[in-house]
C-alpha cells in the first residue's frame, strides 16, 4: 500500500518489466517496462499490458542488443518530456 502511494506520486517509471513497472501501472504512472522476448504473456501480442494502459513494453528479440531498445525508450522519453512542457 505505501510502495504503491508513493509510486502515485511519480511522473513517470522506466523499470524492466518486474513487480515496479506492475504498481506503476496499476496506479495509472505511465510508466516504460523492458525485458527479453516479444513472447510476454501479459501483453497478448501487443506493446502494452491491456490491463495496464498506462504502461508500454518493449522487448528485445533474440541476439539483439539493448541499442534498439534504449532508443525507442529514449525517443517516447523525450515525447513524454515536451507533452508535458506544452501542458
Amino acid at each position: 500500500e505505501g510502495n504503491a502511494a508513493l509510486t502515485s506520486c511519480l511522473d513517470l517509471v522506466i523499470s524492466s518489466f518486474n513487480s515496479v513497472a506492475e504498481i506503476a501501472g496499476a496506479v495509472g504512472v505511465p510508466t516504460f517496462a523492458f525485458g527479453y522476448g516479444p513472447g510476454l504473456w501479459a501483453t497478448l501480442g501487443t506493446d502494452y499490458v491491456p490491463w495496464f494502459p498506462s504502461l508500454k513494453y518493449y522487448s528485445r528479440k533474440r541476439g539483439e542488443d539493448w541499442s534498439r531498445i534504449l532508443e525507442l525508450i529514449s525517443r517516447d522519453v523525450e515525447d513524454f518530456l515536451h507533452s508535458r512542457q506544452s501542458q
